[in-house]
């Protein structure tokens, strides 16, 4: 390493000149090579493809028309959750009934569903 160090010092000109060839000779090749990037949507399989083959079957005045934009690019679509899917099953139970009674001490989750939310809470 030491004899490389010497001789890159020795010879600076030289080194500067041979990075210099190197550099131009890279940006030569990446010029020529061309660039790669597409800007398409098209391989067949995939989820945006058939959004727009579906998009394309459906005339723009009829069904869906008042969701899709006048030039055709943006549209959106109104979705609905069920509330509940999230809350523990045993939430359901007790809902309602603290509706029309109030809470109670017996509204505590069981002990099971307090173990597991403190595990997925650590």
């Amino acid at each position: 390493m030491r004899h490389l160090v010497l001789f890159c010092h020795r010879h600076a000109w030289w080194v500067i000149a041979g990075w210099l060839v190197v550099l131009a000779a890279l940006t030569t090749a990446g010029a020529a090579a061309g660039s790669d990037y597409r800007d398409t949507l098209k391989p067949p399989a995939s989820d945006s493809t058939l959004a727009q083959t579906l998009l394309a079957e459906v005339p723009g005045g009829g069904q869906g028309g008042a969701q899709i934009s006048a030039d055709g690019r943006t549209a959106f679509a109104t979705v609905s959750y069920d509330v509940k899917w999230w809350l523990p099953s045993w939430l359901d139970r007790v809902v309602p009934r603290i509706a029309v009674e109030g809470p109670s001490a017996a509204d505590a989750p069981p002990a099971a569903e307090r173990e597991r939310e403190a595990a997925d809470g650590s």
